[in-house]
């Protein structure tokens, strides 16, 4: 009998206890995440990994728009994108929803990169400028006759170009292929995607291109006997 009772004040006692943690806890808001996962070329084309703080709430495929009710704690919440099986490529914006409850926003993922943009604000997340700035110091000058003699070594590699736009053609997706003169006269072939509400590079343009060594390419003309000519697939072009 004893036994009994004492089962019966424990379990009133668990019971008053869990009450008393629930009316204590932090009251959750919900809130609609909407990602819209721009498409893109097959080079800049990889899964990415969503967090939310540090837990992670999905895997999206490329090209694929994402949008789910989440229901959080009171404070500051972080959204972190990553590259799928290459984590040292990622980006993060923090999630501050409008007052009912939404937060829009764009990715858009490049060979080295990714962008996000809040959509609410308009603003470009600022950590992209850190991964910018450490593939462009991992970039170096490697003149036109080293790329022409021995492109094999070279393939890879990152490089920086300095030089003047003498053509510029875009295709489908943005992809642009530009000429471009650098200060000994040789013209290189550069490939670019331009990202969304990136300037167009036009002819006579001063740029600096920041990219990978592809190494040579044909070149044919109607005028002229077919060339190999030194290639880089641009990550980032900044116009002088």
């Amino acid at each position: 009998m004893r036994k009994r009772l004492f089962i019966v004040l424990l379990s009133m006692l668990l019971l008053l206890s869990s009450l008393a943690l629930a009316e204590n806890a932090a009251p959750g808001r919900e809130v609609t995440l909407s990602i819209h996962f721009i498409g893109n070329l097959i080079f800049s084309r990889y899964s990415v990994v969503v967090r939310l703080d540090d837990t992670e709430i999905a895997t999206l495929s490329h090209g694929q728009d994402y949008e789910e009710t989440l229901t959080l704690t009171e404070g500051d919440h972080v959204l972190t994108f990553l590259q799928k099986d290459r984590e040292e490529n990622w980006n993060s914006i923090p999630l501050l929803p409008d007052e009912n409850g939404y937060f829009p926003c764009t990715l858009e993922t490049r060979r080295n990169a990714i962008h996000l943009r809040n959509d609410l604000t308009g603003e470009m997340s600022p950590v992209e400028d850190a991964v910018r700035q450490q593939y462009i110091s991992e970039c170096e000058t490697i003149s036109f006759k080293d790329v022409e003699r021995y492109p094999d070594q070279n393939q890879g590699r990152k490089i920086r170009l300095e030089g003047q736009v003498t053509q510029a053609s875009e295709g489908l997706l943005h992809t642009m292929t530009l000429k471009v003169r650098d200060d000994s006269g040789s013209i290189w072939n550069v490939e670019y995607h331009r990202g969304s509400g990136e300037p167009r590079f036009l002819t006579k343009d001063k740029v600096v291109v920041y990219g990978e060594c592809r190494g040579v390419q044909l070149s044919l003309s109607l005028l002229k006997e077919p060339a190999a000519i030194p290639t880089v697939r641009a990550v980032y072009i900044d116009l002088e």
